[in-house]
């Protein structure tokens, strides 16, 4: 929830008016009218904007060489890899357990489908594990900093 303090300081003269303000349904008008200054200059990101992607790899060679693909094409701002895990699914009809690599995949919604793209022209699964789950919350220094790589221009290829 935005700190409406912050928006005393930062919005001086539609705070003045919302507090002299009769009536919900203005309030509420006003409210949306300082959230909007306050997200438009920055001060309050929009969380809902970045994307963890979790996707299943067969061994730690594939997950590697995916996580450089998307880092290098700066899809990505961060990929965790993990150790193998026991993974059961349902493929052809038949109850399958296998060791694979989790990617943890860190991005923005505007890179998502790049990122989609990157990962399934490069994953040897004929249907990749591509899950995107909204960050609903997170530093604002970190989700800062994933927009800034995500959206930089590609220096090392």
């Amino acid at each position: 929830m935005p700190n409406f303090w912050a928006a005393k300081r930062v919005v001086p003269q539609l705070w003045g008016v919302f507090c002299r303000t009769q009536g919900l349904g203005l309030k509420i008008f006003f409210v949306f009218r300082i959230l909007r200054i306050l997200i438009c200059r920055g001060d309050i990101p929009m969380l809902h904007d970045y994307r963890l992607v979790l996707c299943s790899c067969p061994d730690k060679n594939t997950a590697k060489a995916i996580a450089e693909k998307v880092l290098r094409a700066r899809a990505a701002g961060c990929v965790n890899i993990s150790s193998a895990t026991t993974s059961m699914y349902w493929w052809d009809g038949h109850l399958h357990a296998d060791d694979e690599v989790m990617l943890a995949i860190k991005t923005t919604t505007t890179k998502l489908d790049e990122l989609f793209h990157l990962v399934q022209e490069s994953h040897p699964y004929d249907v990749p594990e591509l899950v995107a789950v909204p960050i609903s919350e997170g530093s604002p220094a970190y989700l800062q900093w994933l927009a800034d790589v995500t959206t930089a221009t590609n220096s090392s290829s």
